[in-house]
């Protein structure tokens, strides 16, 4: 369980064991981390908000022109679902910055898993190798640059359309009536506006630096985006349980609790459960 992060702003490499990654989601949460907390919900857009700035005594100006962050890394999810429940009813969590976490997998079962031995893929290993390296060494005519503003590529007249399709229904399924009682399941929604053209993006520059004809991002570059968003979606569906489920999520905590020993069979009421402040029944 590694936890990467890469700014930028500050081009260091961290790598950490996934509990250290706990550790850093709680502290974004400490009063005196806000600055810390904003510079990673703007980074978010990738610069589009403008130059990010910043003046330290120790280390002077900062001028950035368009940061950019990428965060990988893996969470017990236990540990990812208390804090997770923190952004729902507008918990001190909920400003936006677990929705920006798109590419989230939730794990299947608790099946052991099966050893597997066989030789590395050497082939695709090259093929990826040699597509970092033209990407890298891309020239800056890639995309167009107009005014001194960040590089871009507009869709093709097809892909357009098709954006113009799903961005259409994602903003009917993020409003729908009682989206309202799940906002933090909806910002994740919203958020796949940035997430899906990004995807494009990646998937079209893949394209080119394999070989593909330079241009606008094709339609088939936007569809496995979609696609791929589809996924993350229901694997989203399972991290936000505490908010689609709060019933059910909560059934199975007192459940569990029952089965522990500490639910006397005398009872206990509403009140007493949550003076106890056992996790997923609190209110």
């Amino acid at each position: 369980r590694e936890f990467v992060s890469v700014s930028k702003s500050a081009p260091e490499l961290e790598v950490c064991c996934g509990q250290v990654a706990a550790g850093w989601l709680l502290a974004m949460s400490k009063d005196g981390r806000e600055t810390e907390r904003q510079f990673h919900l703007e980074a978010f857009d990738g610069g589009l908000g403008g130059p990010y700035e910043t003046d330290r005594i120790a280390r002077g100006n900062t001028r950035v022109k368009a940061q950019c962050e990428s965060i990988l890394g893996g969470i017990q999810p236990a540990r990812l679902a208390r804090y997770v429940a923190g952004t729902v009813h507008d918990g001190n969590e909920a400003d936006g910055l677990m929705p920006r976490f798109q590419l989230l997998v939730w794990p299947e079962s608790k099946e052991m898993g099966k050893g597997l031995d066989r030789r590395a893929d050497a082939e695709a290993e090259q093929r990826v190798t040699e597509i970092f390296r033209k990407l890298d060494a891309a020239p800056n005519g890639f995309a167009a640059d107009v005014e001194g503003k960040l590089p871009f590529l507009h869709f093709a007249p097809d892909a357009q359309r098709l954006f113009n399709w799903w961005h259409e229904a994602n903003e009917m399924q993020s409003k729908a009536p009682g989206m309202d009682d799940t906002p933090a399941f909806s910002a994740y929604l919203t958020k796949q506006q940035k997430l899906v053209p990004a995807l494009a993006l990646i998937f079209h520059a893949i394209e080119v630096a394999s070989g593909a004809t330079a241009g606008p991002v094709s339609i088939e570059s936007l569809a496995r985006a979609i696609e791929w968003a589809r996924f993350m979606e229901a694997h989203a569906r399972k991290l936000y349980a505490a908010e689609l489920r709060e019933d059910v999520v909560a059934a199975h905590a007192l459940h569990k609790k029952i089965l522990e020993g500490r639910v006397p069979d005398a009872g206990l009421t509403v009140r007493e459960i949550a003076y106890r402040d056992w996790p997923g029944l609190t209110t």
